[in-house]
């Protein structure tokens, strides 16, 4: 994660930093029920500064949490888990709202001064989709000077651009533009497209098998419940939309790494206690009573 830099380790380090403890807690539940509200509550604060940061790199944590805590945490009643959704809500909510009239003052100046800027605090998601249709090699280039569908920012608004040369980059105007000229390429070429999210599938199912590494060979020989992988598989095909809207970029990945070597870890640790160690103390058993 370090190694990558920039907002891109938020999607790997809240889950790091959260997912342990969170399993830890949910398996043996604090003496004083505070600490447990206490936890919820910090947790919905780090996940939802993160989210401000990189979009959505704690969504991927969120899941975890609410499918963990809502089906399979027996060990908290009904009022326990109640409590603790509304204070994460309540948390998150918190956050969201002190950004939000940040926003609104940043609006405000912008208004006041006549700006050309565009005064949505809407992040992009368009663009993107638009220019990662061209991820696979093409001769379907729409863009004067392109031969190519090229997987680009520059292409992307290049093509919004000899549309509409009048539209604000970034503004709501442009994403309808890039949304159009989405549908319409995936309407022309649909058999491109499809190869394109198969290839872009197979690369993230690559990544998995690289990041689990042992732990999946050792999830086809110590069965395991549905609770246990649950979580983890939501996590992973969460974190896998990135790829297939986008492209299965590294860095656009780092929730999917993190998740796949955490359910690995937890894999292995499954498989060393419920293999190993108690076939030891059968044995110990069984020697116990012998010499008895």
């Amino acid at each position: 994660i370090a190694g990558i830099g920039g907002f891109y380790i938020f999607a790997g380090a809240i889950p790091m930093a959260i997912v342990p403890w969170l399993i830890y807690i949910l398996k043996k539940p604090p003496i004083n029920v505070k600490y447990l509200y206490l936890f919820f509550f910090l947790v919905g604060i780090i996940i939802s500064v993160g989210h401000l940061f990189r979009s959505h790199s704690g969504t991927d944590v969120l899941i975890f949490m609410l499918i963990s805590l809502v089906f399979f945490a027996k060990s908290y009643s009904y009022k326990q888990k109640t409590i603790s959704i509304l204070i994460l809500t309540l948390s998150m909510a918190t956050v969201f709202n002190w950004f939000n009239s940040i926003v609104d003052q940043r609006i405000e100046y912008l208004s006041s001064i006549d700006s050309n800027y565009e005064l949505s605090g809407k992040r992009i998601m368009w663009h993107n989709i638009y220019y990662s249709l061209g991820y696979l090699p093409n001769s379907y280039g729409q863009v004067d000077g392109f031969e190519h569908h090229e997987p680009s920012d520059t292409y992307s608004v290049k093509r919004a651009l000899e549309i509409n040369p009048e539209v604000k980059l970034w503004s709501n105007d442009y994403e309808d533009i890039l949304r159009k000229e989405t549908f319409s390429f995936i309407a022309g070429h649909k058999l491109f497209f499809i190869q394109s999210i198969s290839v872009k599938i197979g690369v993230m199912l690559v990544y998995i098998g690289l990041f689990m590494n042992i732990g999946l060979v050792m999830l086809f020989y110590y069965k395991t419940n549905i609770k246990f992988h649950l979580p983890f598989l939501s996590c992973i095909i969460f974190n896998m939309v990135f790829g297939v809207l986008t492209e299965p970029d590294y860095r656009y990945l780092i929730g999917l790494f993190l998740f796949s070597v955490l359910y690995s870890i937890y894999i292995i640790d499954s498989a060393i206690f419920n293999g190993f160690v108690k076939k030891r103390i059968r044995i110990s058993s069984r020697m116990n009573k012998a010499g008895s």
